[in-house]
């Protein structure tokens, strides 16, 4: 069993391919509790290919930092965060997938302006 190292849910109000919210990560020194809404700012996204059994599907993970973080402040663009940090978030979304037995394929880091538009695309 893997633990997220950060809280996951999803934004509210979207659909991404596999026909549920689109997922959200919470990159906070917080932690809160499931159903909790969280008043974020997005700062990029993993976009990513998502394979169970014969289905392969465009599954992306949006990353958030909420508005009352002291430690991310200063963290505007996924470029902001420690690269280091970004690699372990991918390998981490790449792990869980497989523990869950599922294939997790990372295609490419989005920063805040294109991912901005991606997800003002999957609002319903």
């Amino acid at each position: 069993m893997l633990i997220f190292p950060f809280d996951f849910g999803m934004i509210p109000g979207t659909k991404g391919e596999d026909g549920d919210p689109l997922d959200a990560l919470v990159i906070s020194e917080h932690k809160t509790f499931p159903g909790c809404r969280v008043r974020c700012r997005l700062i990029g996204l993993l976009q990513a290919m998502q394979t169970e059994k014969t289905r392969t599907i465009r599954n992306d993970r949006y990353f958030f930092i909420p508005e009352n973080s002291l430690v991310y402040r200063q963290v505007r663009d996924i470029s902001d965060l420690p690269g280091e940090l970004v690699e372990q978030l991918i390998f981490f979304f790449v792990a869980y997938n497989k523990v869950e037995g599922k294939k997790f394929q990372p295609e490419k880091v989005i920063r805040l302006k294109k991912a901005s538009l991606l997800l003002s695309r999957g609002k319903n």
